[in-house]
């Protein structure tokens, strides 16, 4: 298939393919290497941060070679990247679907959130605290990639947002916001929480004509602007 591909983008007279394990493979006079490890065996899918090659064995890559890009699961604990290399994670249509360490020589953040098929990006950066309020007229609920590069906070800054509560991602504004990172909903309604009433006042607005709502919990219904909307939970 690397074969195929080259051969498909007009580089496949510079392409040698090989059929070796990795670990086997000559890096002499490598200038940069990229490596998709195994993250199944013939027992299933192995656990989050587990591979084949493993990953202790993809890090020291970057001793031999100046460059190194290393593909992982979305969910790789950030304990696992080592210093000095960036963790990208990457979403296609707001699902998360992978991440990316690049060595230090590659590395341009900590962490990255890049967002496809536009291809847009959010690095976190230190700044002001983000101040944590009560909803205003409209929610946003950030990307996962967002999220999992822990650029909640710059992503608030850079749109003039604030946090609903420590422990969830959901921003909020006063005004409608178009940003690439986020979804934005209109708040409808807002109440005290009741999970017994939640159902009946759910039902309520979306039997009402013209209208499809959603929840947002800890406790607002809201609707999304761009005139459709599912569930959505921020806890």
């Amino acid at each position: 298939m690397a074969a195929r591909n080259a051969h498909a983008y007009g580089v496949g007279d510079a392409v040698t393919p090989v059929e070796d394990d990795v670990r086997a493979a000559g890096l002499r006079g490598v200038d940069a290497a990229f490596v998709d490890p195994a993250r199944r065996s013939a027992r299933g899918r192995m656990r989050v941060g587990q591979s084949e090659p493993p990953l202790d064995w993809c890090v020291a890559l970057a001793q031999r070679v100046p460059a190194v890009g290393v593909k992982a699961a979305p969910g790789v604990p950030h304990e696992l990247v080592p210093a000095g290399w960036e963790a990208e994670f990457v979403s296609v249509g707001r699902e998360l679907r992978e991440a990316v360490l690049w060595s230090p020589a590659l590395a341009g953040a900590p962490a990255r959130a890049t967002l496809l098929p536009a291809g847009d990006t959010l690095v976190p950066a230190d700044g002001e605290p983000v101040p944590v309020r009560d909803p205003g007229g409209y929610l946003l609920d950030p990307d996962p990639a967002v999220t999992r590069a822990g650029a909640v906070e710059e992503l608030a800054r850079r749109i003039g947002a604030w946090k609903i509560d420590e422990r969830i991602a959901f921003l909020s504004a006063d005004e409608p916001v178009v940003t690439p990172f986020a979804r934005t909903m209109r708040v409808l309604d807002s109440a005290p929480w009741d999970q017994r009433r939640l159902p009946q006042r759910l039902r309520a607005w979306t039997s009402a004509p013209s209208t499809s709502a959603a929840a947002a919990w800890p406790a607002t219904s809201t609707r999304s602007t761009g005139g459709s909307s599912s569930p959505v939970r921020g806890a």
